[in-house]
Parts: structure tokens; C-alpha cells; sequence
């Protein structure tokens, strides 16, 4: 829904016929999903990690040929946090767009959770799932590669163990 509202929100200035459908395609969708909502219940055997999810399209904006990347963390078994935007950056390849959404995720994981060790909750740790072999093992092996020179310094945030094998970290 979120994502939705952002994208028509986007042509406010000078909305078209297609615009205004969304729009009230986004209002009848509201109107019959009124009663629903998310319940958040604690799950015991979910209670070690925050895990995250994490998925880039690249150049998955049609409009502006942008990174489009997401991604969702889990809690106690129960959705606490997600994300869905374009990209700031340009990227050049599949790979470095995935690093990106990568390094997106791992920001939010560990912010996600030092939050629970200041709610006084045991954490052992955050894991990140992500589905790019490529993006992993860029994130894992930070040397020098002809292909990958152009990746900026400030995107190997993740060096410091996080990036593990089996899609995970």
C-alpha cells in the first residue's frame, strides 16, 4: 500500500487519467480491507535473531530506469519493519545493485538490533537473506576486481561479519 500511494504521489504536480484510476483503485482497495490488520504475537521459537529479507529489481523503475530495493525484517516471528524505495545511486550491473540493497539491509539490521538490546531483549544476533550470489560474495571478498572498481569505499560498510555463506548475514 505504502509503495502504491508513494508512486501516485509522485505525479501530485500534474495527475492524468491513468493517475486518478490508481487513485481510486488505492481508495476501493482501502475500503474493503478496513477490518483487516497485523497481529503481533510473541512466537518462542523465533526469539534469537531479527531476520531480514532483502531484494533489488534493477532498473526496475519504469519511469526512471532506477534501482527499485526492499527489503522486510521479522521480530518474534512478527513484521516490525520494511522498506521499499528508489535508489539514489546509479548502478551499473545486477551485482553492485544488489550490493547495494544488501548494504541497505544490513544498515537497518543493525540498527534493528541495537534497538531490541535498548528494549532490554536478549538478541543473538541479525540475519540478512538475500537471493544474489554475486552481491554476497562481493560483500564477502572486498579486493580489488577489474569488474567491480567501480563500487565506491563507502558501500563495504558490511565488512564485519554479517555477510556470511548460505544466503544469510
Amino acid at each position: 500500500m505504502a509503495y502504491a500511494v508513494s508512486l501516485v504521489s509522485r505525479y501530485m504536480g500534474k495527475p492524468g487519467k491513468l493517475h486518478w484510476e490508481a487513485l481510486k483503485w488505492i481508495f476501493k482497495y482501502l475500503k474493503g480491507t478496513c477490518k483487516e490488520g497485523l497481529l503481533y504475537a510473541k512466537h518462542e521459537s523465533s526469539m534469537d535473531d531479527v531476520v531480514g529479507f532483502v531484494d533489488s529489481n534493477y532498473a526496475g523503475c519504469l519511469d526512471t530506469i532506477r534501482l527499485l530495493t526492499g527489503y522486510v525484517f521479522k521480530f518474534c516471528g512478527n513484521t516490525v519493519s520494511w522498506k521499499c524505495n528508489l535508489q539514489h545511486v546509479v548502478s551499473l550491473s545486477i551485482t553492485e545493485a544488489e550490493f547495494i540493497a544488501l548494504i541497505e539491509a544490513i544498515k537497518e539490521a543493525v540498527w534493528m538490533k541495537g534497538m531490541t538490546t535498548s528494549l532490554h531483549t536478549k538478541v543473538k544476533g541479525a540475519k540478512v537473506y538475500c537471493d544474489s550470489q554475486s552481491g554476497i560474495h562481493l560483500a564477502k571478498n572486498q579486493t580489488y576486481h577489474e569488474r567491480t572498481k567501480h563500487v565506491d569505499v563507502k558501500l563495504h560498510f558490511c565488512e564485519g561479519g554479517y555477510c556470511k555463506k548460505g544466503n544469510s548475514r
